[in-house]
């Protein structure tokens, strides 16, 4: 940041929300300030993970690099058959400001993670990244577990069911967990966190035990998807220089980190250790729902 751009970053920092700061953000004044002295290269638009070309290529790309992807179909019986199980919450996920197509894409997203798992009576079991998510209450009346919802939302330390902090810093002792799960949620994992929670996983979860990543957004380039609207005003978020940022207004968050194959294999599979890893590909996500964006999942399980 040179001196004149923190001088108009400093005044501006100071004004209210008067119609002239407005008029400004409506001229992407403020938006020319944030993006100043930002190396990345950058799209407008969305990062389109979901096309048929994409996919093959990342399906490519993983065997090229020694790592085989598995394919995984739905049971659709099975899965609808876990849902009558599950008993939602009547209004979860289904509301006007989530839709029929967002509690698919939720529940897929619970059963796949449940089941790679083989969650069993008496297992540990924690929610990453949960926020608000009904899993945790659901889990030990399906399976008999004892179950916590982690998240940086939640106050420090322990409390009940309920684990709050950083996800790579977990206030649990070594070797203390069956299960973990991640829900539309490692993506968001900012810097180093990514990395950083895996180690984390080496540390707390049992010999046998496994992480569940679903989905695992990946891309044909290292990409990170944001929304500027989410940004701290006048400032903006860490991002790694060798990212593409896909700038995609209606994302409503800050940070979405899609990976190449390049990437994840030095950001997540040379911090493996103690962890195997299995990548999975769904084949028959549509058949759950047309907009079910669940692709590739990836599943980590402790050495005995």
């Amino acid at each position: 940041m040179n001196g004149i751009h923190a001088k108009v970053v400093a005044i501006v920092a100071k004004m209210k929300r008067s119609d002239f700061v407005n008029r400004m953000l409506r001229l992407g004044i403020v938006t020319q300030l944030r993006m100043a002295g930002l190396k990345n290269k950058s799209r407008r638009s969305f990062v389109p993970f979901k096309d048929a070309d994409v996919i093959n290529e990342v399906r490519t790309s993983f065997k090229e690099a020694g790592i085989p992807v598995k394919e995984l179909k739905i049971n659709l019986e099975d899965y609808h058959k876990w849902i009558e199980k599950a008993n939602y919450p009547p209004q979860c996920y289904k509301d006007a400001d989530y839709g029929r197509h967002v509690f698919s894409q939720k529940s897929l997203e619970h059963y796949i993670a449940c089941k790679m798992l083989d969650i069993k009576k008496g297992d540990v079991y924690i929610d990453i990244a949960a926020a608000l998510s009904p899993l945790t209450d659901m889990l030990p009346r399906l399976y008999g577990c004892q179950a916590y919802r982690q998240d940086l939302i939640y106050p420090p330390g322990i409390n009940g069911n309920v684990i709050g902090g950083d996800a790579a810093a977990l206030p649990v002792p070594d070797e203390f967990i069956d299960h973990m799960a991640m829900h539309c949620s490692f993506e968001h994992f900012e810097n180093g966190s990514d990395f950083e929670f895996i180690k984390e996983a080496n540390r707390v979860l049992k010999p046998g035990g496994k992480l569940c990543i679903v989905p695992l957004y990946m891309y044909t380039e290292y990409a990170i998807q944001t929304d500027m609207k989410e940004w701290p005003w006048l400032d903006r978020p860490h991002f790694e220089r060798d990212a593409v940022l896909f700038l995609a207004d209606g994302f409503a968050n800050r940070y979405g980190r899609f990976y190449d194959v390049k990437h994840f294999v030095k950001r997540i599979g040379k911090n493996l250790d103690k962890l195997k890893l299995s990548i999975y590909i769904i084949t028959n996500e549509k058949e759950v729902h047309p907009t079910v964006s669940t692709k590739f999942v990836a599943l980590f399980e402790k050495a005995v």
